[in-house]
């Protein structure tokens, strides 16, 4: 059993670790669907590079171009850092 999305569902995507760690979203899923299905489907479509990996940051994007997801404007409230508080704003206006 994999990892099956509602329609409606909220979710960010993510991939990486350390300094190359990406997450991309926020998305609303425009349908229900079995991720790793998905997954398959993607990478029979595309060029499999000698790095299998590669193929991880363009994933996001097809999900939007087959309108799986949508992505949603977002705020994003920073809290601080260093044990103060140090509150600032910014509206992701990028959907």
């Amino acid at each position: 059993m994999g990892m099956y999305i509602k329609k409606g569902e909220p979710l960010c995507v993510s991939s990486g670790m350390y300094e190359s760690y990406i997450r991309e979203g926020p998305y609303v899923a425009l349908r229900d669907f079995e991720f790793n299905d998905v997954i398959e489907e993607f990478k029979s479509r595309t060029p499999v590079p000698d790095e299998e990996y590669l193929l991880l940051f363009n994933f996001h994007e097809y999900l939007v171009a087959k309108r799986y997801l949508e992505k949603t404007p977002c705020r994003v409230i920073h809290l601080g850092e260093f044990g103060r508080f140090d509150l600032r704003e910014k509206f992701d206006t990028d959907a």
